[in-house]
């Protein structure tokens, strides 16, 4: 398992399912005893109960009992001392754990918000004197020290198997997903469905009928802003039609081929998803003698603030990526030993231009 950080990327794979289950013996005993340990029920100088103790207390067996305690041994919060018995860790409430970012196939990042989500939890890490973890090996195959390393795990959904998710569970570590199918772990949205809904709905005040949505090649979070808008569409039910389009993620041939796409749509309005594209855009349309906001309803999604680029003429939806990374930093050290209760995020994006009228 190697760490560093963040200058990696993550791949795509096919989503996984994972059943509904009943908590297990030892997940309850871990809670817990989590629990009385963050309350301070046993002093760090004296041992714990012992193992028949909590066998007749919790009505568990004796091996239960014993990977419960593995499990709370890994996380950092007791430790064994042979022929005297189990302790209290007295240092696990006063470092910074590392958050740890599951990347397994080792490319650049290609989705531009999420390097600024990872950016973002850089930052928030350096202020505590700490540091991102880059992981590049499933959770399935991490040693047993690892655990007691790190504070939380990111990952996208498609990256974890379902043996992963119950070493997960077994460890009792903090895991934000970036998908909603797994019943483990907290979930990292980005108010997209709210997002969707303003454009629909500015671009029908706006009467148009023809919109090019543009995203870029690779871009895992424009696939889900599509989604989004198309099903916005049919709930407004207006008879808008919409195209969505993938551009290269490299210029000039992203140019060209918006260029070449607009000539054969024609469309009334055109939504783009990134901020590499924007700057650029608005000369290629200059060029062709295109003024958005009077010709045609021209907007984006910004993962950065431009404000020089804001105006009346624009619809403008920031999201706001790098508070978010900062935001799963601080929630992952808050939760780091109450995993279950972990909430999902879902920051709701901020809106400029036309948007911001009714924001």
């Amino acid at each position: 398992m190697q760490g560093s950080k963040v200058n990696e990327g993550m791949e795509k794979s096919p989503e996984h399912e994972l059943p509904k289950r009943k908590i297990t013996q030892r997940e309850r005993l871990v809670r817990a005893l989590t629990e009385e340990i963050l309350d301070g029920k046993y002093p760090i100088d004296r041992p714990m109960p012992s193992e028949n103790q909590l066998c007749r207390r919790f009505s568990v067996s004796r091996v239960t009992v014993r990977l419960a305690l593995d499990v709370l041994q890994n996380r950092g919060l007791i430790h064994r001392q042979h022929g005297r018995g189990t302790f209290v860790q007295p240092t696990y409430n006063k470092t910074f754990r590392s958050p740890a970012i599951l990347m397994l196939d080792g490319v650049s990042i290609r989705c531009h918000a999420c390097w600024q989500m990872l950016m973002g939890m850089e930052a928030e890490a350096q202020d505590n004197a700490g540091m991102i973890t880059l992981l590049n090996q499933p959770p399935a195959d991490w040693p047993a020290a690892a655990f007691s390393q790190i504070g939380g795990l990111v990952a996208r959904e498609a990256s974890l198997s379902k043996k992963d998710l119950a070493v997960l569970r077994q460890q009792n570590l903090s895991l934000f997903r970036l998908g909603s199918e797994f019943d483990y772990g907290a979930s990292l949205r980005f108010g997209l469905d709210h997002a969707a809904a303003r454009i629909i709905e500015k671009a029908r005040k706006n009467r148009v009928r023809r919109m090019l949505f543009v995203t870029m090649d690779e871009d895992v979070v424009g696939e889900t802003k599509s989604q989004r808008l198309h099903e916005e569409v049919e709930k407004q039910g207006n008879e808008m039609e919409l195209e969505t389009v993938t551009v290269s993620m490299k210029m000039p041939e992203a140019l060209h081929q918006l260029g070449a796409f607009y000539d054969r749509i024609r469309p009334d309005a055109i939504f783009l998803t990134s901020e590499w594209l924007s700057p650029t855009a608005h000369t290629l349309f200059e060029r062709r003698g295109i003024k958005p906001g009077q010709e045609i309803f021209f907007g984006m999604y910004l993962h950065q603030d431009w404000p020089a680029m804001l105006s009346h003429n624009l619809a403008v939806v920031r999201l706001p990526c790098f508070e978010v990374g900062r935001h799963i930093v601080q929630q992952l050290q808050d939760y780091s030993f109450r995993p279950e209760t972990l909430p999902d995020i879902d920051l709701m994006p901020t809106f400029y231009g036309l948007l911001a009228e009714e924001a």
